[in-house]
């Protein structure tokens, strides 16, 4: 595996390896998903792999064992069940426990493709044995639905059967329109996909996977066609969209009537101005002329220089603020910000004492994530094609970030290749989901850096959330608990990179000397219950003694 050659081995640790009927070579691996040897690049001693892994419909990226079937598809073992992979049209299958299998488990080296076809697979719960030609596949197409919402109440409905779509009509306070949808298909319903789009405002469909909920705000008055469309577990997609037609009326400052109104106020005050000069200039000597003119001209030079000046104030502020490279935030504009989302939070425990007595199973009282982003084989990018390679990177990462992130969030350029994000989550699980989401599109990205060459890039996240002990405001700043983010970061680096964890304090910190002990002994409190640990890592996490130098410099 070569990290700066994206057509290079996915992984080192190589679990299975077989040849094809058409000469390809598939290998299977521990953390690196699929590859594929094509025959013409073997004949000519090309090291040159294709790459199938989760962005592209695996559910793990762990393969232990792989067979071929008399169709030439390909059946794969691993650590979250068994999978059918097509060749020839990448089509993924997936089955797990709700498919029939005794367990999602499977082992290394126990498969068996038997004289009669058959395909035997061995885990930690026993045996499966199948013949693939007995499996059925789901190919009714299923009906869809649609219903759209504003300020939280059902306004309108749709069904892929309905001759006439509904309509709905917003008026200019309208903020926000939200669809949620669903396939009325209940075969393994999890696997259902969704793709939707809103004609006039979308330019192509937008695949949400198994998200099933779409939200617009701020649209500009027009005629809009919200459409989404699903496929079943098997991958079958519905042949008619459930559809809701969408009307946005503009305010009444913007109609055809207040621009005509407009027009003509502009007649009027422009004719009483004609008429009035005209009379100054009956009646005006030559020098009172040339006085006025005078006046006039000092007076819009003034006004010049005035509008100049505040431009080169904004600016400096805004660059005060402001990243140079990326456009983003940097930490002074954090100083600024954290004061008034601290002091928000601070009022709202004042206002709602009675959250703060709640069971200390559920911790529902809203707070802060931190997130820190450290990315993984940045230098080699700088070493390899130079800093404008890099800065190009970076801009690339910068446009990630804010594809992933919610207008509400706060993405700073923490310095070099790091990047930090403050975002309003009620619980962790928010902040996870964001983070898995964030790692998944980073690692998928293809990071283009200049005269052609493409690179790859991951990210070591740190995830923690202020305030770090639940109900304890004052227990750490928000400085400290920054530290402890990226304390959270370098451990996802150590154990491997392209990975989150997340660093939460419980109900159990009471030491006034925790912060301390956080630095120097984090294993320690994690196993007394003080610190609670949640990651992406498929692996138990390794604490070394690098982890604890680095958490004691921090």
């Amino acid at each position: 595996h070569d990290p700066i050659n994206a057509s290079s081995l996915s992984s080192d640790t190589a679990w299975e390896v077989v040849e094809g009927r058409d000469g390809s070579l598939w290998i299977g691996s521990r953390d690196g998903g699929l590859n594929r040897w094509l025959p013409e690049d073997r004949k000519a001693g090309k090291p040159v792999f294709n790459h199938y892994g989760k962005s592209d419909g695996l559910v793990s990226n762990t393969i232990y064992g792989i067979l071929e079937d008399d169709d030439g598809a390909l059946w794969l073992s691993g650590s979250r069940g068994l999978s059918r992979f097509d060749p020839e049209s990448g089509d993924v299958r997936h089955f797990d426990k709700k498919n029939g299998l005794q367990g999602y488990e499977f082992n290394f080296g126990a498969r068996l493709r038997s004289m009669n076809g058959s395909l035997l697979f061995g885990g930690t719960d026993g045996v499966v044995m199948f013949h693939p030609k007995q499996i059925r596949f789901n190919l009714l197409p299923p009906p869809v639905t649609v219903t759209a919402f504003s300020r939280l109440s059902p306004i309108a409905s749709g069904h892929s059967n309905d001759s006439k779509p509904a309509s709905v009509t917003m008026g200019y306070r309208d903020y926000s329109i939200s669809f949620e949808f669903t396939a009325l298909d209940y075969t393994s319903s999890d696997k259902n996909q969704y793709r939707y789009m809103l004609e006039g405002f979308d330019n192509d469909w937008i695949n949400s996977g198994r998200f099933r909920r779409a939200t617009y705000t701020n649209l500009p008055a027009g005629n809009y066609t919200f459409k989404v469309k699903a496929s079943n577990n098997d991958g079958v997609w519905s042949q008619d969209n459930a559809t809701i037609k969408l009307q946005v009326t503009p305010p009444p400052w913007k109609t055809g009537w207040a621009y005509a109104g407009y027009i003509l106020l502009i007649l009027l005050v422009s004719g009483a101005v004609v008429r009035n000069q005209i009379n100054k200039l009956q009646q005006a000597t030559m020098h009172r002329k040339e006085l006025e003119r005078q006046v006039k001209l000092r007076t819009l030079e003034l006004a010049e220089r005035n509008q100049e000046l505040e431009k080169l104030t904004a600016q400096l502020e805004k660059a005060s603020v402001t990243d140079p490279l990326t456009g983003l935030h940097n930490r002074r504009y954090l100083h600024q910000y954290m004061d008034s989302e601290i002091a928000a939070l601070y009022r709202y425990d004042q206002d709602h004492p009675a959250e703060s007595g709640t069971s200390p199973a559920v911790d529902l009282s809203p707070g802060l994530s931190f997130m820190m982003i450290d990315l993984d084989g940045f230098k080699p990018i700088n070493d390899t094609y130079g800093h404008h390679a890099g800065d190009l990177a970076l801009m690339q990462v910068r446009d990630i970030l804010q594809d992933c992130c919610r207008k509400s969030d706060t993405i700073v350029r923490w310095g070099g290749d790091e990047f930090f994000i403050v975002g309003r989550h009620a619980s962790r699980f928010g902040a996870e989901r964001y983070a898995e989401r964030i790692r998944a599109e980073l690692a998928k990205h293809q990071f283009q850096v200049g005269a052609g060459h493409v690179a790859r890039l991951s990210g070591s996240i740190g995830v923690t959330m202020y305030p770090f002990a639940p109900h304890k405001q004052q227990q750490l700043s928000w400085e400290q608990v920054t530290t402890i983010a990226d304390q959270a970061a370098y451990l996802a680096k150590e154990n491997g990179r392209n990975a989150w964890v997340g660093l939460y304090g419980t109900r159990k910190i009471s030491s006034e000397e925790f912060y301390e002990r956080l630095n120097t002994d984090l294993e320690g409190l994690v196993n007394q219950g003080m610190v609670d640990v949640n990651t992406s890592i498929e692996h138990a996490l390794v604490f070394s003694s690098r982890v604890q130098q680095r958490n004691a410099s921090c």
